[in-house]
């Protein structure tokens, strides 16, 4: 999943950042790829940390730590 996050990220770099750091077309997502991505980053997302600070404001005002993340 890693190797997926990574190409993400060097995906979205203008093409003459990636020309100067010499990074070939092998990065790009497929489809599938790209719909993975977007997925785990929409559930992970949605994931609540309740040390977070979301989460610690809706404790303060009574509400469950997951209300925002609804």
């Amino acid at each position: 999943m890693q190797q997926f996050y990574l190409q993400a990220a060097i995906a979205t770099l203008p093409p003459t950042v990636r020309e100067l750091l010499q990074l070939v077309a092998d990065y790009q997502l497929k489809g599938w790829q790209r719909q993975l991505v977007k997925a785990s980053g929409a559930l992970a997302d949605r994931i609540p940390l309740h040390s977070a600070p979301p989460a610690q404001t809706c404790k303060r005002l009574g509400l469950p730590a997951y209300y925002l993340y609804k």
